[in-house]
């Protein structure tokens, strides 16, 4: 009984030595090649630093766990008047510092100088991610509303080998056909291609408008967060301003979707979006 045991033994531990080394010699995206890769994505305007510093947006951005984030209203050295905690902060820079991730700025525009103190530096999107960027393009939008607007594209190599594009953007604040010119530029300009492509920010706009810009992102992109997910204002949320799209269809899955319980580090809330992304 014993030796028959013993065999068995050795069996099994050589089917195990088999398997181990199998694995070991597999590269590592045959590793990943039917497990989808789970992408966590954040989008966050900070109301340029308003209410609370930069570390502190950090802390609220690191609890998360994100590998993408796209931020709106981010500003470098831009000057405040008055005792103000965002006056003449690279806030870019120190986000790179607090989350140890890597970061790109796209500026929209220059702060005009105005009386009293306010002006200089520069505002407009950021993305934050956890893998370095292969390459990136600033996109500036034709229509203008009172303020020049961007959309900040990245692409990153994951480490199973998958190549993806993530854009951060931030529309018009106050005026419906400006905000619908600038999703028809989305659409043209980053909607033409089977990339997978997570594209998120500040849309300004309620979801349910038949004839709104985010109706228009419907038509060619897919929405990844629920309609009655309220992301302003942060203290007392009761309007949907902040969305997350995706395309092509059949490459994503969107795991989870929730807005973050973070109400005193600025008005918005953030919000974020867990995928899966095949082959």
């Amino acid at each position: 009984m014993n030796s028959i045991n013993n065999r068995l033994f050795s069996i099994r531990f050589f089917r195990w030595v088999c398997i181990l080394a199998l694995l070991w010699g597999l590269p590592e995206e045959s590793l990943y090649a039917h497990n989808p890769r789970k992408i966590r994505v954040l989008t966050y305007n900070i109301r340029w630093g308003e209410r609370a510093d930069i570390a502190t947006l950090s802390a609220v951005v690191k609890k998360t766990n994100p590998d993408f984030v796209a931020l709106q209203e981010v500003e470098v050295d831009v000057k405040h008047p008055g005792k103000v905690q965002a006056n003449h902060v690279h806030q870019i820079s120190q986000f790179a510092q607090h989350t140890g991730m890597h970061v790109l700025f796209g500026a929209a525009f220059r702060v005009k100088r105005y009386p009293f103190g306010y002006g200089g530096g520069e505002f407009g999107n950021a993305v934050l991610s956890k893998y370095s960027f292969d390459s990136t393009r600033k996109h500036t939008y034709q229509a203008k509303g009172t303020e020049y607007r961007v959309g900040l594209e990245t692409w990153v190599t994951l480490p199973d080998g998958k190549r993806v594009r993530f854009i951060s953007t931030h529309l018009d604040h106050n005026n419906n056909p400006i905000r619908y010119a600038q999703v028809e530029e989305i659409c043209r300009v980053f909607g033409n291609d089977d990339i997978p492509t997570v594209l998120c920010g500040d849309f300004n706009e309620r979801p349910r408008d038949p004839n709104g810009c985010i109706a228009r992102m419907d038509t060619e992109w897919v929405r990844a967060c629920q309609e009655e997910a309220n992301t302003f204002i942060a203290w007392n949320p009761t309007v949907k301003l902040d969305y997350v799209f995706y395309r092509p269809d059949p490459r994503w899955r969107v795991v989870s979707s929730q807005v973050i319980d973070e109400s005193s580090a600025s008005d918005h809330r953030p919000l974020l979006v867990e995928f899966e992304l095949s082959e």
